[in-house]
């Protein structure tokens, strides 16, 4: 499975049509500029949020931010590889820095998902978290260590998570696209990622979800570079980190040398018996005596079969798409109608893709999406993640060398404005 002994791409592969690709920039910046004049309903909640952004300024950004970030996007691509401005531009410290920057300045003010529960909770605390049991005990370690500080304590992690998925995201790009000359596409990926609402993790969040994430980028990258063992053992740490991630591990049963899942089942088993040593067997009895289950929300389950091809529950499903991943949804048809799926991977990296996929997308289907604000996006942001990462894959590979980078622009920047645009309605700057 090792990049480095896959053929290059075919050149004559059919690149996504340039129209397209404005067209479908358009229809998600007008889609985000219309969020901000409509309700918040079910039809829109993933474009839409304006109860916590005024609208005015809500339309503006939707309209001018892609304008501005695909300007700034064109200027830079056409900095010579080799330049000192090059370089710096494509560090991870920098965008690193960067990240903290924005911590300090947008830093988030919104109590999402557990975050009310955790400070309440978490401190006094005497049993462990079946479904989350490594991050809860890294929770608790802080409260005590903390426990005047929660709020910084438990943001820390958020930020710990940014700084880890920032690194992986530069190094699953160099994994997708490993060859000198494929700089251009790594650069457009890098910038397609950072079109999703799930940086809002990283932005002072407190939840499970953030190292989570990061963690699964981090796996991916290297079981695609052919280090197995180190991948499997980062996706074992996501699993137990938050069970969640669990739907991974199939594809690194299945598709991933034998060491890889062997590494993956070492944190699991080890996690197990530190809750045990701290809690004792009866506490860890009763924790999974409801069963186990590779799941994110005790209250929650999967989807009726008589729901799951419902339009409410396709909608749920789309809305949470336009919010995490709008790449994945944008690239889906071009996808399809240029049967990109089949022939986007060299085939000693296909199955691993294509399971991987497979049990994100099937996390996301059959588990329910309704279960707080947004749906809990947060709960699907690692498998909307992995979607978004590999459609961006299978698109830019089918482009000649060196991409249309100027056809791609205005996708990317406009689902980096809705991104910027879900995270500054939940900051004090956008309260």
């Amino acid at each position: 499975m090792s990049a480095r002994s896959d053929p290059p791409p075919s050149a004559a592969r059919r690149p996504v049509p340039a129209g397209y690709l404005l067209a479908a920039g358009s229809l998600l910046t007008a889609l985000n500029a219309l969020g901000g004049v409509i309700s918040h309903s079910a039809l829109t909640w993933g474009v839409s949020h304006p109860q916590r952004l005024a609208p005015a300024l809500h339309v503006a950004l939707a309209v001018l931010g892609p304008i501005a970030l695909a300007l700034g996007a064109s200027a830079a691509l056409r900095v010579a590889p080799a330049s000192r401005a090059a370089r710096v531009l494509g560090a991870p410290w920098l965008w690193m820095a960067l990240l903290v920057l924005l911590t300090i300045a947008l830093p988030n003010t919104v109590p999402y998902g557990d975050a009310v529960r955790f400070y309440r909770f978490v401190p006094g605390a005497t049993g462990p978290e079946a479904n989350a049991p490594l991050s809860f005990e890294a929770h608790r370690l802080l409260a005590a260590l903390f426990p005047e500080h929660l709020v910084g304590a438990f943001s820390s992690l958020s930020l710990l998570g940014g700084l880890l998925a920032v690194s992986a995201l530069f190094r699953l790009a160099r994994a997708l696209f490993p060859a000198p000359e494929e700089r251009a596409r790594r650069a457009l990926f890098l910038l397609g990622m950072g079109g999703t609402a799930a940086w809002q993790l990283f932005l002072g969040y407190v939840e499970h979800y953030h190292v989570q994430l990061a963690l699964v980028a981090w796996g991916l990258a290297l079981l695609l570079e052919g280090r197995a063992a180190r991948g499997g053992l980062l996706l074992g740490l996501a699993a137990v980190w938050n069970l969640s991630a669990a739907w991974l591990l199939p594809a690194v049963a299945l598709a991933a040398p034998a060491r890889a899942l062997a590494a993956a089942l070492a944190p699991i088993a080890l996690t197990l018996a530190l809750v045990t040593a701290l809690h004792g067997p009866a506490a860890v009895a009763a924790a999974y005596a409801g069963g186990f289950h590779p799941i994110a929300t005790a209250n929650a389950g999967f989807v009726s079969p008589g729901e799951l091809l419902s339009p409410e529950h396709l909608l749920f499903v789309v809305n949470e798409a336009l919010l995490v991943a709008p790449l994945a949804v944008a690239l889906a048809p071009a996808l399809v109608g240029a049967r990109l799926a089949r022939r986007a991977q060299p085939a000693s990296r296909d199955r691993f893709r294509a399971l991987a996929l497979a049990g994100s997308l099937l996390f996301l289907f059959l588990w329910n999406p309704r279960l707080g604000f947004s749906r809990d996006w947060d709960l699907f942001a690692w498998p909307l993640f992995v979607a978004q990462a590999l459609a961006l894959e299978a698109a830019l590979r089918a482009e000649p060398a060196p991409p249309r980078a100027r056809a791609w622009l205005p996708l990317l920047a406009s689902a980096q404005a809705l991104a910027f645009l879900y995270i500054l309605s939940n900051s004090r700057l956008g309260r």
